[in-house]
């Protein structure tokens, strides 16, 4: 979330070779903060008007044909899942959604899902553990919403719920539990 979410699309669209795709909660889209602290702290968390979709896809396609990220047709091939909670207060929903347009330049839109009606605060979603839904007091909610299981299955598709699938949630769910 936040800071998380962006680290993980940051090193998405620089490394897209390396991955089948990346999942995204609370966060905007690559190179929002322009390695500027306060742009980051004020326009990449709460002001999605600010942000200059068009401008960052320009810089994208600049830092990919000097070879200082991978080529962005890497991303062609990804999947994306982004997730803001209706109700956080940290990372304006507008931003995600800002997220969402910078991908649209670059990933098929049906190999994009962006949820946006969970009615978490900046947390991470569950369906089994956490504080109460959109209570804003934890980094965990239980929010009858199961985000690693929708992030894995949009990522890698077709997906059951097996001993192994669930394996990986209950880890991405306790790593989220052990950083809260």
């Amino acid at each position: 979330m936040g800071a998380g979410g962006y680290m993980a699309g940051q090193l998405y669209v620089a490394n897209s070779l390396m991955f089948n795709g990346v999942g995204i909660i609370a966060a905007g889209p690559y190179f929002c903060a322009w390695r500027n602290l306060t742009v980051a702290k004020s326009d990449c968390t709460m002001t999605p008007s600010k942000i200059d979709v068009e401008k960052l896809v320009d810089i994208t396609y600049a830092l990919s044909e000097t070879e200082q990220i991978d080529n962005t047709e890497f991303m062609n091939d990804g999947k994306v899942f982004l997730l803001a909670g209706k109700h956080d207060r940290n990372v304006n929903p507008g931003v995600v959604k800002k997220a969402e347009d910078y991908f649209n330049y670059f990933v098929d839109k049906e190999d994009i899902k962006a949820v946006y009606d969970v009615e978490a605060a900046h947390a991470f979603p569950t369906d089994r553990y956490g504080q109460k839904c959109g209570a804003g007091i934890s980094n965990v909610e239980n929010c009858g919403y199961n985000t690693a299981f929708e992030l894995l299955q949009h990522i890698y598709t077709n997906l059951e719920v097996t001993q192994y699938v669930y394996f990986w949630v209950l880890i991405l769910n306790s790593t989220v539990k052990l950083y809260a």
